[in-house]
């Protein structure tokens, strides 16, 4: 069966075991995934980057139009004729309609199934940004020959706003009551519709003869604008009146920022021309700023000239390079913890209001906010000496506790441990993976899936090979719904165990170079199903369909030892 891939805007692969949330970023690394001519982006010089309604990643660079898919570059295809210029902006409208922008003044459209078509412009130069205005028309701001404006969904009607004369403008950014903020070769105007033509009703002394290569909007009244050669401003409206002043303390003093992105939080990403880009933070007034990352040579990135910013909906960051292309980042923060002893945790959770932490002989407390240990207890030695193979933490607060030959113990809230189940399998005592639903524990062993009453612990079922089990030895059980779950073996097809219906194997055949071992497993909240496996990469079963990640897609190893599917959808592997 050939292996199906998945399109997606940003398929850069992480693997992380993120254990507790929040933790205070100690230190902080920067992954980064480079594209260039060496790796399968068809030029260097990337001047503008947009995401498309299905989530694929449109580049243009010094050589034409791209999309991505995750995987490879494919070119768009100018159909009609032939320009003479590169993309030049990209924007991708409320209908799934892609705007193309070009330096020689050609404008584009694409719908989904289609080709690129042209519209016409009667008079026109390069276009240097697309967008959407409040007025939710399609704003197409061309550099010398004023801002075209165009209904969603690539309409025929077009009408013209003229700049002034003297205006060449770069970028704008909207200020309310139909008003705009124009960055320009020498200030940034506040710019006013006044019939079919825009006049400037205010510019800054303190950016006069300043060249604004950008300006990006943060809230209703604080703007920021970045220059060629005097650094990072920011514009405040206080009382109806704007001021711009150098932004936060001298970081940005005369840097060229050619690039900006608001994002949540008072948070403003800075791209400029020497010094990579950087994350700024604002305090609520806007009086303090910090630098909470940075991204440059120092951190892993191929050059420090950056050419544009790109934030797309997976909150993945991408800069586009003045020489050296494309580099999405992916932005981990670490905090690393290390207990005294007992250095091996094999388990995170909760019981009542408190974290701890499980080893291979005891728990631990674990104080989020301090990252300290505290409160070892050694439950090996209570549970007779045998090792701890499993933990999992149920909704009453109770923490179980499966060992190497001991059966399965539970520990209430209070700290109180008895043994809940002991079988006359020594194989059946080894538990490696547990799982509490409803009035069901489920127990997957080195023999076979043992099923409990929760409340007695009286021994419901045993499902083996006898019972149609693709394996006695059981990595992991995972709930799939009440009654049911799942079952992490060595099997070429998920395998499922349900109380009254017993073992079924079903599904698409998981193919790779190795025999199918599934070492662990997790449900989604759409019901998609992902499977870490020990040597043919992961698994993601979406309805009918099966998709593999492997090395070849990404992953930095086959083996996945353990994965979840987070509440956001993304997939996180061990």
């Amino acid at each position: 069966m050939p292996r199906k891939s998945i399109y997606a805007a940003a398929a850069l692969f992480t693997v992380l075991i993120r254990a507790l949330q929040p933790l205070p970023a100690h230190s902080q690394t920067h992954s980064y995934r480079i594209y260039d001519e060496y790796t399968g982006l068809p030029g260097s010089y990337l001047n503008v980057i947009e995401q498309d309604r299905s989530g694929l990643l449109w580049v243009g660079i010094d050589t034409g139009l791209y999309r991505y898919d995750g995987f490879a570059f494919h070119n768009v295809p100018v159909t009609d004729t032939m320009p003479h210029g590169n993309p030049s902006a990209l924007y991708c409208d409320n209908t799934g309609t892609m705007w193309v922008g070009m330096s020689d003044g050609s404008l584009f459209v694409w719908n989904t199934g289609g080709n690129l078509k042209r519209k016409e412009l009667p008079e026109t130069d390069k276009i240097n940004r697309i967008t959407e205005g409040p007025d939710k028309k399609i704003w197409i701001v061309t550099q010398t020959r004023g801002i075209y404006l165009a209904e969603p969904g690539g309409g025929e009607k077009i009408s013209r706003m003229r700049m002034p004369e003297e205006m060449t403008l770069f970028d704008i950014a909207f200020a309310g009551d139909d008003k705009f903020l124009a960055a320009t070769q020498d200030n940034l105007h506040l710019c006013a519709p006044q019939g079919d033509a825009a006049v400037s009703e205010h510019s800054f002394p303190e950016l006069e003869y300043t060249w604004v290569q950008t300006v990006v909007r943060m809230d209703d009244d604080t703007w920021f604008a970045g220059t060629g050669d005097r650094g990072l401003y920011m514009i405040r409206r206080s009382d109806g009146s704007m001021t711009a002043t150098p932004a936060g303390d001298s970081t940005f003093m005369n840097m060229n920022v050619p690039a900006l992105i608001a994002a949540p939080g008072r948070t403003l990403i800075v791209g400029t021309l020497d010094a990579g880009a950087m994350k700024a933070v604002f305090s609520t007034d806007f009086s303090e700023m910090g630098i909470s990352g940075v991204y440059n040579t120092g951190t892993g990135l191929p050059e420090n000239n950056v050419r544009t910013l790109f934030r797309d909906r997976e909150e993945n960051l991408w800069i586009g390079l003045f020489n050296s292309g494309l580099a999405g980042v992916t932005t981990n923060a670490f905090s690393f913890h290390r207990p005294a002893t007992n250095r091996e945790i094999t388990f995170i959770g909760r019981t009542g209001d408190r974290i701890v932490a499980g080893t291979r002989n005891g728990l631990c407390d674990f104080n989020p906010v301090t990252g300290l240990f505290s409160d070892f207890s050694n439950i090996s030695v209570r549970t007779g000496g045998s090792g701890i193979a499993s933990w999992a933490a149920d909704d009453s607060g109770n923490i179980w506790i499966g060992t190497v030959r001991s059966g399965i113990w539970v520990m209430n809230s209070e700290g109180a441990l008895r043994q809940f189940f002991l079988s006359r399998n020594p194989g059946q005592n080894h538990i490696n993976s547990v799982a509490v639903e409803g009035n069901n524990v489920w127990l997957g062993t080195s023999d076979g899936v043992v099923l409990l009453d929760r409340e007695s612990g009286t021994q419901k079922a045993v499902y083996t090979t006898l019972d149609m089990l693709p394996h006695n030895y059981i990595s992991q059980v995972v709930v799939n719904r009440a009654g049911e779950v799942l079952v992490a073996t060595k099997t070429d097809r998920l395998c499922y165990i349900h109380v009254t219906g017993g073992v079924r194997t079903e599904g698409p055949v998981m193919e790779g170079s190795r025999v199918n071992e599934i070492r662990s497993l997790s449900v989604g909240a759409d019901r998609t199903i992902c499977a870490g496996t020990n040597g043919n990469g992961l698994f993601l079963f979406a309805g009918d369909t099966l998709l593999n990640y492997t090395e070849a897609d990404g992953l930095l190893t086959n083996f996945c030892y353990s994965a979840i599917i987070a509440d956001d959808g993304r997939i996180w592997t061990g």
